[in-house]
């Protein structure tokens, strides 16, 4: 599967060319998360293929690289609770937020909507 995702890339250049960016740009982002390189490339494939699909750009991943790092179920459920109570995030940084942080702001969301 690796092989197959990759061909002659290394996981620099894959994610350079998922996130449409130079080599300089993903060295800064594995700096600051060094397990940015140590994710399963298909894993990197799964999660990139949601987010693009559900419209946020590579831009808007490379501004929130952590959400390369998380569960894609929790993004994924996450998302869907978010778009059901009518809020459409703009930023991947809510989804990236620990538990406490997301229910928090999932409570202001539908408090929000009860104003």
């Amino acid at each position: 599967m690796r092989r197959q995702l990759l061909g002659e890339n290394s996981v620099v250049e894959y994610l350079c060319q998922q996130l449409q960016c130079d080599i300089e740009t993903v060295e800064y982002l594995s700096s600051k998360y060094p397990s940015l390189l140590r994710v399963h490339v298909s894993k990197l494939k799964e999660i990139f293929d949601f987010v693009y699909g559900e419209g946020f750009t590579p831009q808007q991943v490379c501004q929130v690289p952590r959400i390369l790092l998380h569960s894609l179920e929790t993004t994924q459920s996450r998302l869907s609770e978010l778009r059901n109570l009518g809020y459409n995030p703009h930023s991947l940084m809510v989804l990236c937020k620990s538990k406490r942080q997301y229910t928090q702001f999932l409570e202001h969301v539908i408090r929000k909507q009860n104003q």
